[in-house]
């Protein structure tokens, strides 16, 4: 029996990329969009007409379609749906996306190395999120933690529970830590879709897993407990994280990578507490850990940089931000694992710049530019989402859009988010500082 696709789904994509991936290929009324969806996915995709012509009245709305009445070869008036030049843009753009985030699930479920590269070619290896370098394990864990990893990220859970559950019943201790392996990976890519809360309970299930095999000294504890302590951060659990970085650093490492998780973690934890020369020192170690593993190109050398420009901005250094904040760009545009939530995350920082330098109209485009991607992110967090309409809010006041900040305030004011542990905006940390008296 097929899938009934319904509001948020996420099986192939979202349900507006269907209809748009539809629509470029021929002009067709409603019932012809259903029956073409149906019939191209092997009636693996069943749409209901109750989620189809919401949608497709949202796309006329918004100049992504264009529909007119005219009268079918039957002779019957129908309404005949066509994609516009925006759709076509748009369509590109989310392909593009589709096409990256599915390579990140690669990357984390350790199933190809290129395109054309055969699953044999990992002779019995799983590329981990920091597990190990290489984790040697089975074939048939190879599958199991590619088939897992792609049920959770689409929040199939109990599709994945039921998986890990067979796995673990059917398996000798000698594959025991597989499930360890896989639970680690999909609590990695949890996190890089912002399912922290998600992400935090997978990584504690990892630990536990792996804790009953490796001793509590192994590196390959490693990986689960920085999730665990970026987490919790997250949340602003500090006591949790506080945790998490004790047991890191109480790890005897050799690798270069695993030291730059070690001081990420701690200068974020610094961060946190606003021991900014502290955590400076520690982010600093972090970037030159990532570069000394030849990984200095990558979302992770830029993640630390846009940290960095962050540490800058709290000690009125903005020169020195503007410059950071520039690398880190610059390293996320060549990176080939940039998600959309870095960019993200670069524009909230680079919003907050331009707005301590007085530039209001900058600030507010980065903000601007930081809401579209969140809002074609599905998996955003809650808060996340509020700090930064609150943010954005003040901008738009700042250069007289009266109209257009009461409608983001009365956005953020609509989300129902749990207070504890979401760090919310501070309105004074987008006002310029004063600077210090001459002496």
């Amino acid at each position: 029996m097929g899938r009934k696709v319904r509001k948020n789904d996420r099986l192939s994509g979202s349900l507006d990329m269907l209809i748009l991936r539809t629509l470029s290929r021929r002009d067709l009324h409603g019932y012809g969009i259903v029956q073409f969806i149906q019939q191209s996915s092997d009636n693996e995709l069943l749409l209901e007409e109750g989620t189809l012509y919401p949608a497709l009245q949202r796309l006329e709305l918004n100049g992504r379609i264009d529909g007119t009445w005219r009268l079918t070869s039957n002779h019957r008036r129908a309404r005949i749906y066509q994609i516009t030049s925006a759709g076509r843009k748009e369509l590109t753009v989310e392909t593009r996306k589709h096409a990256k985030h599915s390579l990140t699930i690669a990357r984390v479920a350790g199933v190809v190395a290129s395109a054309c590269t055969p699953l044999t070619a990992w002779q019995g290896r799983v590329v981990a999120q920091g597990v190990s370098e290489y984790a040697p394990v089975s074939s048939a864990c190879i599958e199991l933690n590619k088939t897992v990893v792609t049920q959770a990220v689409n929040r199939h859970i109990d599709v994945a529970e039921s998986l890990l559950s067979r796995w673990t019943a059917s398996v000798d201790s000698r594959e025991g830590s597989c499930v360890g392996f896989v639970l680690n990976n999909t609590a990695a890519l949890m996190a890089i879709s912002g399912r922290i809360a998600e992400a935090h309970a997978v990584a504690e299930r990892s630990l536990q897993a792996l804790e009953k095999i490796y001793s509590p000294n192994d590196p390959l504890l490693l990986a689960p407990l920085q999730i665990l302590a970026s987490t919790a951060l997250e949340q602003g659990k500090i006591t949790k994280a506080r945790e998490a970085l004790k047991r890191m650093q109480a790890i005897r490492v050799d690798r270069p990578k695993d030291s730059a998780l070690i001081h990420g973690i701690a200068a974020a934890l610094l961060h946190s507490e606003k021991r900014l020369a502290e955590a400076e020192v520690e982010t600093l170690a972090a970037l030159r850990a990532w570069e000394k593993a030849g990984r200095g190109e990558t979302a992770d050398a830029a993640s630390v940089l846009i940290s960095l420009g962050s540490i800058y901005i709290e000690e009125q250094r903005l020169d020195d931000a503007s410059r950071t904040l520039d690398r880190a760009l610059d390293t996320l545009n060549r990176a080939e694992d940039t998600v959309p939530l870095d960019r993200l995350r670069l524009l909230r920082v680079s919003a907050v710049l331009h707005a301590r330098q007085g530039q209001w109209a900058e600030s507010a485009r980065d903000f601007a530019d930081a809401l579209s991607i969140a809002d074609r992110e599905a998996n955003i967090d809650l808060g996340t989402l509020r700090t930064m309409l609150a943010g954005y809010a003040v901008v738009l006041r700042k250069i007289h859009h009266r109209h257009e900040a009461r409608s983001i305030e009365s956005r953020a004011a609509s989300l129902r988010v749990d207070t504890a542990g979401t760090e919310l905006v501070d309105i004074t940390e987008l006002l310029p500082k004063p600077k210090p008296a001459k002496k």
